[in-house]
């Protein structure tokens, strides 16, 4: 059983995000969005194999498993694209 995600994403969030990188008090502000992207990624992917429900691993069928792996890769490929030369460099991320 994995550890719940006792922070879990909502609208909320991201608009706070986002007026913390407007406000650009801090230099790292720039890179909540990303985190918060990422994150949002992260529950999407547990909640379709709902590692957190149980103590052991849902029985998948293959073709599902297949349809959401192509899914989640689309997703994560056009993630990538989003992301300025800087957030890649950036050690913080």
């Amino acid at each position: 059983m994995r550890k719940p995600n006792s922070l879990e994403y909502s609208e909320y969030m991201e608009s706070c995000a986002e007026s913390l990188v407007r406000a650009a008090v801090a230099e790292t502000d720039n890179l909540l969005p990303y985190y918060i992207r990422l994150q949002r990624l992260a529950e999407e992917i547990d909640h379709a194999f709902d590692y957190s429900q149980n103590l052991k691993l849902p029985q998948l069928e293959v073709i599902r498993v297949e349809i959401l792996l192509k899914s989640f890769e689309q997703q994560l490929n056009q993630f990538e694209l989003t992301f300025p030369a800087h957030v890649w460099n950036s050690r913080e991320i």
